[in-house]
């Protein structure tokens, strides 16, 4: 697993992991699983899209996925 942030694909319209400044996942889909850093641990989630927004399932709380620690 790698280790980035979350950032949005203004393109794309779509979010994606940034790994390093060169290096991108190439574009989350809605379904996808990944590991989330919250509260000082990894916590597996799976991302969703409704209509233009993005969440994160099985987590409780409003947060801003961009700039998210994520792994994958």
């Amino acid at each position: 697993m790698k280790e980035g942030i979350l950032i949005l694909d203004t393109r794309k319209k779509q979010l994606d992991i940034r790994f390093s400044p060169r290096e991108y996942y190439g574009g989350l889909e809605s379904g996808d699983w990944l590991d989330v850093f919250l509260d000082g641990e990894w916590r597996p989630t799976r991302i969703q899209q409704d209509g233009s927004e993005w969440q994160l399932v099985g987590v409780d709380r409003e947060i801003s996925l961009v700039g998210l620690g994520v792994r994958k």
